[in-house]
């Protein structure tokens, strides 16, 4: 994991952590690009790929609405070696959108996705956006080893449905010594 951080003096403007990836063939990602409480001004999503491998690969994007339904297709081949990055307006045309990206290839791809805001004082905030691979996924149970709340920080979790079946899911937290804590969620 390499964290990145932007410091002015001693003061920390912003903060991401980007997780090793393994390369995948099949991944979804959540969308929202939409202002909120936690995010102002305009936001851009970017997806950058990699193909390490001797053998172009076929790159497909799907974009769905937050209800699940498909909105938009983008298909391209992403040749040997090479790595590309495009915006959510580049690939669908559109700024604004609440939902899931699925990415899908038929050669293993290193895949990234960040999403880019400015905070109120004009600071650029770029945030890697994890992604979950269904078939890594199915009867696991997903630990988050640090969720930051109060004094100016935030914590964000989108979960995602991949299969066409109803999920349950549950949500518990620890504090630090490991005994139940309470979160107000927003």
């Amino acid at each position: 994991m390499a964290r990145l951080s932007l410091w002015k003096g001693a003061l920390l403007l912003s903060e991401t952590e980007i997780p090793a990836q393994v390369t995948t063939q099949n991944a979804w990602v959540p969308v929202d690009t939409m202002a909120s409480i936690i995010r102002h001004g305009e936001m851009q999503m970017n997806f950058t790929f990699a193909n390490s491998s001797r053998t172009p690969a076929t790159v497909r994007l799907t974009l769905f609405d937050k209800m699940g339904e498909e909105y938009k297709r983008w298909e391209q081949i992403l040749p040997a070696f090479a790595q590309r990055e495009w915006s959510l307006g580049d690939l669908f045309n559109v700024r604004k959108h609440r939902g899931t990206v699925r990415f899908w290839s038929d050669v293993p791809l290193a895949f990234s996705a960040q999403r880019v805001t400015r905070n109120m004082r004009g600071d650029t905030v770029e945030n890697e956006i994890g992604y979950i691979d269904p078939a890594k996924l199915e009867g696991k149970t997903l630990e988050f080893p640090e969720i930051s709340e109060g004094q100016g920080l935030a914590t964000e979790i989108l979960l995602i449905n991949p299969w066409r079946e109803t999920a349950a899911a549950q949500l518990t937290f620890f504090n630090s010594v490991g005994e139940p804590k309470e979160i107000i969620l927003r």
